[in-house]
């Protein structure tokens, strides 16, 4: 089983994170902020009712999957992206 090495449950403060991100800790808070603005930005292109209602909204399985598998660090990234995200709507 390939991910038969992750551990479930609530992740140890000593711990390290259960899937490094290549790079750091800077190229992946920039990865994380980039990917996350820019689908944001998809899916805001495609309305429903209004021009900022979606029923899609792909950044925040990018957030939960990053801040599952490469832990809790990575927050400031996703606060920034979504800051980002308000300031142009």
């Amino acid at each position: 089983m390939p991910l038969a090495h992750l551990k479930c449950g609530p992740p140890n403060a000593a711990s390290p994170p259960i899937v490094p991100f290549p790079g750091g800790y800077a190229v992946g808070s920039a990865v994380l902020a980039i990917s996350y603005y820019a689908t944001a930005m998809i899916g805001l292109k495609l309305p429903l009712l209004a021009p900022n209602i979606t029923l899609v909204w792909p950044p925040t399985g990018i957030a939960v999957a990053v801040l599952f598998l490469c832990g809790l660090r990575f927050w400031p990234a996703v606060f920034v992206a979504i800051l980002a995200v308000n300031h142009t709507v």
